[in-house]
């Protein structure tokens, strides 16, 4: 059985995103969301960490606990999907950074990995 994709067009708006992402994202192993630039957080960690100024989006688990989260590395894509840095979750915390994804959900798109269905 084909697994449906849960963006439509994540390969358009993101060309250059590598392929373990993209079927990470896919999948819904991982989850993919705009980073904010016009928040406080943003300005000031981009301050420290000067390869965020380039990023729009980041790639992060979305199951993982919130006090986990300082095991977890956050991978910060541009506008194209390159990835332009890697931060860890000891560095920064993603709440009060991230905004929506403006990538278009498939409707028919089930996680079977998550729903105890196999993959």
């Amino acid at each position: 059985m084909t697994q449906i994709p849960k963006y439509k067009n994540i390969e358009e708006r993101l060309p250059e995103l590598p392929d373990v992402l993209l079927a990470s994202i896919q999948s819904d192993f991982l989850e993919i969301k705009h980073v904010d630039k016009t928040c406080d957080k943003f300005q000031k960690l981009s301050g420290q960490i000067s390869d965020l100024k380039s990023s729009d989006y980041v790639v992060f688990s979305k199951y993982m606990k919130r006090e986990d989260r300082k095991h977890e590395t956050f991978i910060f894509v541009d506008d194209k999907g390159d990835v332009v840095c890697h931060v860890s979750g000891r560095e920064l915390e993603l709440y009060g950074l991230l905004e929506g994804c403006d990538l278009e959900v498939n409707n028919e798109f089930d996680c079977s990995w998550h729903n105890g269905k196999g993959a």
